[in-house]
């Protein structure tokens, strides 16, 4: 019988484990004079899952929140301040061992210096391309540039059919046609003549020859012709005229090409 109740002691010891003491600490004591309430940051409050017991000059506080690291408290109303009070934590496994601490209860002392500057933070990343500002004004108009370089080209004493022969380039062509006309029943002749690059399209020029008394005109017309002509390979001008209504002859004129290096449109 001694036996077994020894044994029944051994197995009560091991199933009830002894809570070891753990003294609170104090690390920090925050007064909220709004709410009139203390936030106290530490280690040891409820080691046993019991909240601890806080006193300030010796009247106990009701605690809002706490845990084994921290609890809030309210604290007394007639609390002056400038004074200072001391705060006792003691928890539920070291009751002979609690923790006093002198908490200052006052207004906020004056501001601080301002502390140094820190170090300049990294980069930030690139932003997105912003929108495309207003166009610029005109600026303004440059020097004008070297003249080019002309060549003339000429023939005289042209009959219908004449050429001249020019080469690959640009030109400005131009022509003077002298033209009789006669006719035994017109008094008047519509001539037109044309001036045109071998396998191109022609420039034109038309006029009225009046007849005199006799059905003729001892007095040559002038026709005068004029165009911008581009050859790609050397050709030939031709001056070709023709008369409704009387027998035309071209007495005489000349055919003129100037080439351009470049002919200034401006």
């Amino acid at each position: 019988m001694k036996k077994l109740l020894a044994l029944f002691a051994l197995v009560v010891s091991f199933a009830v484990p002894a809570i070891a003491q753990t003294n609170p600490t104090v690390y920090s004591a925050t007064v909220n004079y709004n709410t009139n309430q203390i936030t106290v940051a530490g280690k040891g409050f409820e080691p046993a899952s019991t909240a601890p017991t806080v006193k300030v000059n010796n009247e106990v506080l009701t605690l809002s929140t706490y845990s084994d690291t921290s609890f809030t408290a309210t604290l007394p109303s007639d609390l002056v301040t400038g004074n200072n009070y001391l705060l006792k934590v003691i928890n539920s496994v070291s009751s002979s061992t609690p923790f006093d601490f002198s908490l200052a209860y006052g207004a906020v002392g004056p501001q601080g210096p301002t502390g140094p500057q820190g170090a300049t933070g990294p980069t930030g990343p690139q932003g997105p391309t912003g929108a495309t500002g207003a166009q610029g004004p005109t600026g303004p108009t440059g020097p004008q540039g070297p003249s080019g370089t002309s060549v003339a080209y000429s023939t005289v004493n042209i009959s219908n059919g004449s050429q001249l022969s020019l080469p690959a380039g640009n030109f400005i062509v131009f022509a003077n046609v002298q033209i009789t006309a006669t006719s035994s029943t017109q008094t008047f002749a519509q001539t037109e003549c044309f001036l045109a690059p071998s396998g191109q399209g022609s420039f034109t020029n038309s006029t009225v020859i009046t007849l005199t008394e006799g059905g003729n005109t001892p007095t040559p017309n002038t026709v005068p012709l004029q165009g911008v002509v581009t050859l790609d390979t050397a050709n030939s001008i031709t001056v070709s005229c023709g008369t409704s209504g009387a027998t035309q002859n071209v007495t005489g004129g000349q055919i003129q090409a100037i080439q351009l290096d470049t002919i200034n449109t401006q």
